[in-house]
């Protein structure tokens, strides 16, 4: 669970820096806020403030994120053991 809580927040620092906002002290912000409030706070990147998202409509279930990670990782695990057995058959 820590690295999925890892991964997801890196997807949170990838949008911050996108934006071109600072990543590090966004993401102190909105800690600080789920820590105050609770969850359904986030960044909205078009006037650079930690907002509700429930209220802006931003509504994205997490088994979205779960599922786009497990297939990038699935992805990823594909291509390394297609490079294993290219290699395997070049000796």
């Amino acid at each position: 669970m820590k690295r999925l809580k890892a991964a997801v927040e890196g997807l949170v620092t990838t949008l911050i820096e996108n934006a071109g906002l600072d990543p590090l002290e966004y993401i102190m912000k909105l800690r600080a806020k789920h820590k105050e409030t609770g969850g359904w706070y986030g960044v909205d990147v078009f006037r650079g403030e930690i907002a509700d998202m429930k209220v802006l409509g931003v509504i994205e279930p997490v088994s979205v994120k779960i599922n786009a990670i497990k297939a990038g990782t699935e992805a990823a695990a594909l291509i390394l053991r297609i490079d294993d057995l290219h290699r395997s058959c070049q000796i």
